[in-house]
């Protein structure tokens, strides 16, 4: 049968302050949350015959945080 992916919910934030005319501060987080990402198949073995899910990869894409500093001039 075919492979189902499962919805999954990501949460990103972005923090951003000026300070004074050239100065800017920056605060990123992306995937804060880092759900497991599970795909599943349907199964059917032939010694049971009953139908099943089965996991057939999971895997999670981490949590990023960057940090970023600009000056204009």
């Amino acid at each position: 049968d075919e492979i189902i992916e499962k919805g999954f919910v990501t949460l990103d934030v972005v923090l951003s302050q000026d300070l004074g005319e050239h100065w800017n501060f920056k605060i990123l987080g992306r995937n804060l949350l880092n759900p497991e990402i599970e795909r599943t198949q349907k199964t059917r073995p032939s010694t049971t015959g009953i139908e099943t899910n089965q996991v057939v990869r999971s895997y999670s894409n981490g949590a990023r945080f960057s940090l970023g500093v600009n000056y204009s001039f």
